[in-house]
């Protein structure tokens, strides 16, 4: 057998070039099929697939006390839950998934040495940290924000929701704002935590230690050696939740730690972490070495 070489020469690129828009999409629409394990084998699956349907379960539950009661019964016994009580339901599989998401979505092209072809790419730092914070924050969006819609749209169609269209569309944009702060927090927070690990187990226990940890702290102090109830406010898990019960013009439970703080204080001090989380993020991808 003999070898040719043919020497075709240089050729200049004469296709589309869609620019920085276009590889921030495709980056982000890459993170959140990875996190939610499309294009992928079926183990990588499970973990999202079921995070999801335990979401939505409560709410499916729900819907059919709605279908079968009377709509009496329902509003003098209170059976159904708030929109903000239903985050209580699923707060703990929101944990859960926060403490995937992020690790899955981030800590894998670090880990690969995928970041530094991304990089050679039309994409820096800021565009890459930019679609990766909005691609997990989207991806949250499915747990906080879908359960609650989905509660508003059947209880409408079965008489138990809002009395006229007023009332729908304020509820609609109370219920959009308080799943988008839920969202937007808890993906700004698992983007944080992972920016000082490539390693997902590690990023993943850490968001969850921390989780646990500052409600002990904050539960302990006010509970044992009876310290002011804004003490609470480093309850990093909890702190989301109780801004959404404002945001839903709700009256939250109970009388001590964050159901006794003004709810717009607790509004303003998630929007501060929120933006603290993304400025750390921002700034530990300026500084971290890649090897191309």
């Amino acid at each position: 057998m003999t070898a040719r070489i043919h020497d075709l020469g240089y050729r200049e690129y004469e296709g589309h070039r869609a620019g920085v828009r276009w590889a921030m999409f495709s980056l982000g629409l890459h993170a959140v099929q990875r996190v939610l394990g499309l294009k992928r084998a079926a183990r990588h699956k499970v973990l999202p697939a079921l995070t999801i349907v335990l979401c939505f379960v409560p709410a499916i539950v729900f819907v059919g006390l709605a279908a079968f009661l009377p709509t009496s019964l329902l509003q003098d016994e209170q059976v159904l839950p708030s929109y903000a009580q239903y985050y209580g339901y699923i707060g703990t599989i929101i944990w859960l998934f926060t403490s995937f998401v992020a690790p899955e979505a981030i800590c894998t092209d670090r880990r690969t040495g995928m970041l530094a072809l991304y990089l050679a790419s039309p994409l820096d730092r800021t565009t890459y940290v930019v679609s990766k914070v909005a691609a997990v924050s989207l991806t949250m969006l499915i747990i906080t924000l879908c359960p609650n819609l989905f509660l508003l749209l059947a209880y409408t169609i079965e008489g138990a929701g809002p009395g006229g269209v007023t009332e729908f569309v304020e509820l609609l944009v109370r219920i959009g704002a308080a799943g988008l702060l839920i969202g937007v927090y808890f993906g700004a927070y698992s983007a944080m935590v992972s920016s000082f690990t490539s390693r997902r187990s590690l990023a993943s226990s850490a968001i969850v230690i921390s989780f646990l940890v500052s409600g002990i702290i904050s539960s302990t102090l006010i509970d044992g050696a009876d310290a002011d109830d804004r003490v609470a406010l480093m309850n990093v898990a909890t702190l989301p939740l109780r801004a959404s019960t404002y945001l839903l013009g709700e009256r939250p439970e109970g009388f001590r730690g964050l159901a006794a703080v003004d709810g717009s204080l607790v509004l303003a001090v998630t929007l501060a972490l929120t933006a603290f989380a993304l400025v750390v993020t921002w700034w530990r991808y300026q500084r971290i070495e890649v090897d191309r």
